[in-house]
């Protein structure tokens, strides 16, 4: 367990966290609720616009690794329908700022896991990746902003790759999106509905939040990240001091050089005693 940057305690870190004050808006209790397949396929419907086929497989936190080379990536919620459909939905609170690029490794993974050797490419399934936003990532105030790949050459001509990536804006307000869609994101935003699948979801996050096992699950995992972060922290700030010291020493190891250069020293003693390169000393006649 790295050193804390903060002196807080770990009873007191689980007395300042309420965990009662977490809305559909966070990424945990968000993937907690969306196991609900009735919810899962309601809330894709209300965010497409139209009906989607039954869920057969749904998975939360789903982790996707192309090998030890690779960077692997933790789906929020990954779906597949009977259509041979794929989704991941991801809650994001904050704007990253790379979250374009984010939504293309997550495509392409979900495309290389979908897509068994020996496979024709024909068999890749139609794939959309999701992010419910708190943020404008694009800045024009749109709910909606849908991404294909289109003939930047010829107007109309899609590439009909069959992938989907779309990002919504849950604040608006430019654009038409339907009264079902717009309580779901009033929702998100913390505002009261009687829209009753909003309120069937309400449920669904009271009853997640009772749950005690995946209380001290998030906890778990919000320890870890907080020390994960605090190392990285720590170890990037003892990583400047060391670099800062190096910097100074070696360019004061060129100052003694340049005098001892001047006094005739041999080459060779100078490079032995304070560790440089003849290749460098060469380049300071």
């Amino acid at each position: 367990m790295p050193r804390r940057l903060h002196n807080e305690s770990y009873e007191e870190r689980v007395r300042n966290f309420d965990w009662d004050s977490l809305t559909l808006a966070n990424a945990y209790v968000f993937a907690q609720v969306m196991k609900n397949k009735l919810i899962c396929k309601g809330v894709l419907e209300r965010l497409l616009g139209h009906a989607i086929a039954n869920i057969n497989y749904l998975e939360v936190e789903k982790a996707m690794d192309q090998g030890p080379l690779s960077k692997s990536v933790r789906l929020d919620v990954y779906i597949e329908s009977d259509e041979d459909v794929a989704f991941d939905v991801e809650m994001q609170a904050q704007d990253t700022r790379e979250l374009p690029k984010r939504a293309r490794y997550h495509q392409s993974m979900m495309d290389m896991e979908s897509l068994e050797k020996g496979a024709t490419y024909r068999t890749l399934r139609t794939s959309y990746v999701i992010f419910l936003c708190l943020e404008d990532v694009f800045k024009r105030g749109q709910y909606r902003y849908s991404f294909q790949n289109t003939c930047a050459e010829v107007a109309n001509l899609n590439l009909d790759d069959d992938t989907f990536i779309i990002f919504f804006n849950t604040k608006g307000p430019e654009g038409e999106i339907s009264t079902e869609l717009k309580a779901l994101f009033d929702y998100i935003e913390g505002k009261p509905s009687d829209d009753p699948f909003v309120r069937l979801i309400d449920e669904e996050v009271q009853r997640v939040k009772n749950n005690i096992r995946w209380r001290r699950q998030y906890m778990l995992q919000r320890d870890y990240k907080v020390d994960y972060i605090e190392q990285g922290i720590e170890q990037g700030i003892e990583r400047g001091i060391e670099r800062g010291i190096e910097r100074g020493a070696r360019e004061k190891a060129i100052e003694i050089a340049r005098n001892l250069l001047k006094k005739e020293m041999p080459i060779e003693d100078i490079a032995e005693v304070l560790q440089l390169s003849i290749e460098e000393l060469n380049f300071l006649y």
